[in-house]
């Protein structure tokens, strides 16, 4: 069985022996974006010349985030409820969340959504039976403007013929889902998941240029980021344990964890909206070749010399001088030991915001009844894997110094970050192939899963 991953920067094959359930073969080779089919036939005949036999590449399945994956904007009523919910359903489905807008959209809004131009809009708002005014008012809105991305409705259920009636009368395309808030502090993101997924297939797609390889597999079956999500899960359930699955490149951090996430002091009050078994988070900001300066002033660049104990070797020039030369030329890979150090300190600062961000938290709080700790978001402490993927964690000469990040600290210990994780790293890039078979051969992908991680780096 062949599995593709036709990703922005690199295409990645792997072969697996769906009877052995064991990888026989992987290969890479850079995406050529204007014609796909060219950096696939190029990872091919690497494949080829391991000798692999061709009864293994009958079978070609394939998952992409090609042309910087699947872009959407959220719109919802409430920010911290509806606009949550929609940037939930869109991450778990693969997509980048690249703007959220809640309330009444006006026209400086709707003049950034069309500069924006994304894959798809996502438009929630109001319960079943709730609030219908703002939602058909922003669907009004989107519907006159001169976006012409596919549009998802996952709102108040009462409104859906009429969303659905003001874009066929300006002939734009529309899918309605379940309601991603049905009532409150409730998230139904299935429905939506699958109908993103169904549009990532039927016209992403074609939008990518991906269409130019369907001669050659069997089905483009979803973005990489969910294969992903779902390697996660088949890890979690051959291990019985949570999984923490951190991926840093140069334009993400991603991180993606498989876990209930409940309090495990029965003392702890949990509150907020509830939290998904697995959950994905996009870091945007936190790319170590697009976002280097924005990691870098986050953490403070003395501050950020000093814990690396770099402030000897670099000064502040040179630092600005990387920042400057890395930003630009993404490709740009570390010369020398101090700009491996550099790079390391990078990727260790970007997987520590990111799991901070994902993870849950403890809050205290006073009540007649004394001081009680309020949780938010999930609890990681009991988490028993983490896996690293990606290039700067991959082809790192110390790969645990940058995912320790993602640890428990003891400075900071209201965030639920994991205690006593094993730490793996996927060096075969083999994550994409697992989670593409779960939806194929569940239980091949859990036979593969469970072998590979007796071959995983465990460091």
């Amino acid at each position: 069985m062949l599995l593709i991953d036709i990703g922005s920067t690199y295409t990645k094959l792997a072969v697996l022996d769906e009877f052995s359930k064991r990888l026989i073969a992987t290969a890479y080779s850079p995406t050529t974006i204007e014609d796909v089919s060219v950096g696939f036939n190029h990872a091919l005949d690497k494949i080829k010349n391991q000798s692999v036999p061709d009864d293994l590449l009958y079978q070609k399945y394939a998952c992409s985030s090609a042309a910087g994956g699947l872009r959407m904007i959220a719109v919802g009523l409430v920010p911290e409820l509806t606009v949550e919910a929609a940037k939930r359903a869109a991450l778990g489905a693969g997509a980048k969340v690249i703007g959220a807008y809640s309330f009444l959209l006006m026209n400086r809004q709707v003049s950034e959504i069309e500069a924006i131009k994304p894959d798809i809009i996502l438009l929630a708002g109001g319960t079943d039976g709730g609030d219908r005014k703002t939602v058909v008012h922003n669907a009004e809105r989107i519907a006159s403007s001169k976006s012409d991305a596919p549009v998802v409705f996952a709102g108040n259920r009462e409104a859906a013929d009429r969303v659905e009636n003001i874009f066929e009368q300006v002939g734009k395309e529309i899918h309605l889902a379940d309601n991603v808030m049905p009532t409150v502090s409730k998230i139904n993101v299935d429905s939506v998941r699958e109908i993103i997924r169904e549009v990532f297939l039927k016209r992403i797609i074609v939008a990518k240029g991906l269409d130019k390889i369907n001669q050659f597999i069997n089905a483009i079956v979803f973005p990489t980021p969910v294969a992903v999500l779902e390697a996660s899960k088949t890890f979690a359930r051959v291990t019985h344990g949570g999984v923490v699955v951190v991926d840093v490149g140069g334009a993400t951090t991603d991180v993606h964890s498989v876990a209930e996430g409940n309090p495990h002091d029965p003392q702890v009050v949990l509150k907020g909206l509830p939290e998904p078994y697995a959950k994905r988070t996009v870091e945007g900001d936190l790319g170590v070749r697009h976002n280097i300066s924005t990691i870098v002033n986050t953490v403070g660049k003395k501050e950020f010399l000093a814990n690396s104990k770099l402030a000897e070797d670099l000064d502040l020039e040179r630092v600005d001088g990387l920042i400057e030369l890395w930003s630009r030329k993404t490709s740009a890979l570390p010369d020398g030991d101090v700009e491996e150090r550099f790079d390391r300190q990078l990727a260790a600062c970007a997987v520590e915001i990111a799991m901070n961000r994902h993870v849950g938290y403890l809050e205290e709080m006073w009540t007649p009844m004394g001081k009680v700790l309020v949780q938010y978001g999930k609890d990681l402490t009991a988490t028993g894997m983490i896996i690293g993927v990606g290039g700067p964690i991959v082809y790192s000469s110390k790969p645990r110094e940058i995912l320790e990040k993602a640890l428990y600290d003891v400075r900071t210990p209201l965030l639920l970050k994991p205690q006593n994780p094993r730490i793996y790293v996927d060096s075969c890039y083999i994550l994409f192939a697992i989670g593409l078979i779960s939806k194929i051969h569940p239980e091949i992908a859990e036979g593969i899963a469970w072998n590979y991680l007796n071959q995983m780096r465990l460091i």
